[in-house]
């Protein structure tokens, strides 16, 4: 069935979408640090500022509860950092809608900053 159906091929080629989509945010957005992964099995690491690095969990958590009320979830990871596992056969119309909900999640956090806990 991967062989058949071209999943690998088709996981680095969505891989690459995801990375490319978080590099997007990052040039946007100071709070989100090291992005890092192989093909769909992907990670976000949120910090308090581009240049101490400090992991801030509050703003990971305050994401992934945001993401989950809208119906995306997400799989916390480490210290501040949010892991994104999707389904191999996960169509591109579909993973395209968890990033727009990622990218709402961002945008919120962004304009709410000051009032979420700095770690």
């Amino acid at each position: 069935m991967i062989t058949e159906e071209g999943l690998i091929e088709s996981a680095n080629e969505k891989g690459k979408y995801m990375k490319k989509r978080l590099e997007t945010l990052r040039s946007r957005y100071d709070f989100i640090g090291d992005i890092r992964g192989r093909g769909m099995f992907v990670a976000c690491e949120f910090i308090t500022d581009p240049f101490t690095k400090k992991p801030h969990s509050e703003l990971a958590d305050y994401i992934t509860e945001y993401c989950f009320q809208k119906g995306l979830v997400l799989m916390p990871c480490g210290f501040s950092s949010i892991r994104f596992v999707p389904a191999l056969n996960i169509s591109m119309n579909l993973l395209e809608k968890g990033f727009d909900i990622f990218e709402s999640a961002c945008a919120e956090a962004a304009s709410n900053y000051a009032k979420i806990k700095t770690a």
